[in-house]
């Protein structure tokens, strides 16, 4: 495999201090420096060398794992290198052996083991996530050449991208047996990584053609080229990571509100099996009715709206849906529901607090809302789901 500097590997998303703004910062491994690099999320700007040393050697696949730490596959050091989330400070070599050769992406699983890309024996390695130590083969067959990008699905299956194949390979999440090809075609060519991004769609790094592509998550329909350009060079193995923030759990389910704006505010729901979350939001329109409006039930300036959507770590983004027509308490008329009406992420800092992101492009409507839970009794048990 001819490798050269491999330009995006991994977006860490973390929050700035200020209650209001959200700093992003982007890791990229340097392939042929050996190191990795971090740059601003916002402005591209170089800040530093975050982490390198520890015999790593050809970086290619990060993840950021709940433990706060960095793990970092070495390609010519067939090696999985573990450092430290916050400082980039070398710990250990977490793992390797157990045929593990030209490492690539690696991925925790459900079960905390850490899944591994292995390019020259087309397979797919699980060792202990807590020790390091090898456990088996988990995948391989099915046509696979090459495995070098993977992720779990929203559905728990393992998706394998085959460098040498084009194509995006599916096999059971607990068995590893090989299912179906799950994407072909559509201009792919090299997959060098893929990710289920937090909008629930499928992104893939095409090595060969410089560009990054998504694909419908659910029909698999190609939707677009989603990024290339700006001197991108053979991308590789791009992964949203949460390294500050709470992970998200129903230890968030509750109503949250903004103390500058009583009489508004919204209900969380997450549905942690899903990997999903709904919300109610209660608010008011953007201008007050004038006097002579009255309404039968309420006051006429009430609004509301529902999102739901896909979450990742510590971020949802989820679709806004209108509902409107209907009469209290009545099936007749039957209310007409409006997808796509806008989007709503929401990003947890901690068990108190969160900030939600709007935009409704049809209105020209977007900004920011801080929020706090309404009553505290569920932030100890939020606290104690987090670090499970």
């Amino acid at each position: 495999m001819n490798m050269k500097t491999i330009i995006i590997s991994t977006l860490l998303t973390t929050l700035a201090i200020a209650p209001n703004a959200i700093a992003l910062e982007l890791l990229v491994s340097s392939f042929d420096g050996d190191e990795i690099l971090r740059y601003d999320g916002l402005t591209g700007d170089f800040i530093d060398v975050f982490a390198s040393g520890g015999g790593l050697n050809g970086p290619l696949g990060m993840v950021c794992h709940t433990d706060g730490n960095l793990y970092v596959g070495g390609f010519n050091s067939d090696q999985v290198h573990r450092f430290d989330g916050r400082t980039g400070e070398f710990i250990d070599v977490f793992a390797s052996g157990g045929g593990l050769s030209e490492t690539e992406d690696l991925q925790f699983g459900s079960d905390g083991h850490l899944y591994v890309a292995s390019f020259s024996n087309d397979q797919v390695i699980r060792y202990d996530g807590t020790t390091g130590a090898f456990i088996d083969v988990f995948a391989s067959g099915g046509g696979l050449n090459g495995p070098a990008g993977m992720q779990f699905g929203p559905d728990g299956n393992l998706y394998v991208g085959g460098f040498n194949s084009n194509q995006v390979h599916r096999f059971d999440g607990a068995t590893g047996e090989f299912i179906d090809i799950f994407a072909s075609g559509s201009g792919l060519d090299g997959i060098e990584g893929i990710l289920f991004g937090p909008d629930g769609n499928l992104y893939v790094a095409n090595f060969r053609t410089d560009t990054v592509l998504r694909f419908n998550g659910t029909t698999v329909a190609f939707m677009e080229v989603f990024a290339s350009g700006g001197g991108l060079n053979v991308p590789a193995n791009p992964v949203f990571c949460t390294t500050s923030g709470v992970r998200i759990t129903a230890g968030m389910n509750d109503a949250w509100f903004n103390a500058a704006t009583a009489g508004q505010g919204l209900f969380v729901t997450v549905f942690p099996d899903l990997r999903a979350m709904f919300i109610a939001m209660f608010t008011y329109d953007t201008e007050r009715p004038p006097a002579n409006v009255t309404a039968v039930l309420g006051e006429p300036g009430h609004r509301w709206f529902t999102a739901f959507g896909p979450f990742l770590g510590y971020v949802a983004i989820l679709d806004v849906e209108l509902t409107e027509g209907g009469i209290f308490n009545s099936a007749s008329p039957s209310p007409v529901q409006t997808p796509n009406y806008g989007t709503v992420t929401v990003i947890f800092i901690d068990c108190n607090a969160l900030i939600l992101s709007y935009e409704f492009p049809m209105l020209g409507l977007s900004g920011e809302i801080p929020m706090t839970r309404i009553a505290g009794d569920n932030i100890a048990r939020c606290e104690q789901l987090a670090v499970q």
